[in-house]
């Protein structure tokens, strides 16, 4: 089962990617935004995979000069670095998987002489290697789910892009570009369920500059601190707190 999660997920590794490039290709925001530079001062295989992917988009790594705006949000500026430490992890948890699949994994091995029988590698039977990996799949799993959202939220929202905001222009003489911005509005919708491990709060404010959330876990309201820890942190602006500085 661990195997063909990997599996699965591997083979959608692809897919934000080719998310990501083509939002790249229509929103136009940099010349070249994933140059060959960028991987030379960090030695990551996963990163210079992702690269290599992206500049080979064709069209979406060609510099027009006609830049929609200045900077791109950071969800497109980032999925690189994302992305290819996603690439990363996965090859980690490949390395477990076939360890698990190579090894003994029986409970109890018996060895030895018949008259003097010896067990041994007790407890393998739990797997706790391989569950550990199968967490981390799922948090890398919600990871590629945010990245991709995040993209096409970029592609589709038309205060971050450049599309119509709901029906196509000229008379719907391009009704295939409203096809194609519902679909990725509804393919943001589900990305965002898939993805609510990897969110902050378990919302996203879009069409932000800043807007590439990497939490691992949902944040705790103010309505969620139990009141045994509420009733021992002393409000801010009290004597533990005064004179502090506040971000």
């Amino acid at each position: 089962m661990a195997f063909l999660a990997h599996r699965g997920l591997w083979d959608l590794a692809d897919w934000p990617d080719a998310a990501g490039a083509f939002t790249q290709d229509v929103l136009d925001r940099q010349p070249e935004p994933f140059p060959t530079s960028t991987c030379m001062f960090r030695k990551m295989l996963g990163v210079a995979r992702v690269a290599k992917v992206l500049r080979s988009r064709g069209d979406a790594m060609k510099p027009t000069g006609n830049l929609f705006s200045a900077q791109a949000p950071l969800s497109l500026r980032v999925m690189l670095q994302i992305q290819g430490a996603v690439r990363d992890k996965l090859a980690q948890i490949a390395g477990v998987i076939s360890r698990d699949l190579r090894d003994v994994s029986e409970s109890p091995g018996v060895a030895g002489h018949p008259d003097a029988p010896e067990d041994f590698i007790r407890g393998t039977a739990i797997g706790a290697a391989v569950a550990l990996a199968c967490g981390r799949l799922s948090v890398l799993a919600g990871q590629f789910g945010g990245i991709s959202e995040r993209c096409i939220d970029c592609l589709s929202n038309p205060l971050a892009g450049s599309l119509p905001a709901s029906l196509a222009p000229y008379g719907g003489n391009c009704s295939s570009v409203m096809i194609a911005l519902c679909t990725a509005v509804a393919r943001v919708n589900e990305n965002r369920i898939l993805a609510v491990l990897a969110r902050l709060g378990g919302g996203i404010a879009p069409a932000l500059p800043d807007d590439a959330l990497r939490a691992f876990a949902p944040a705790v309201g103010p309505e969620q601190v139990p009141d045994w820890i509420r009733s021992r942190v002393p409000p801010l602006g009290s004597a533990p707190f005064r004179g502090a500085r506040t971000a």
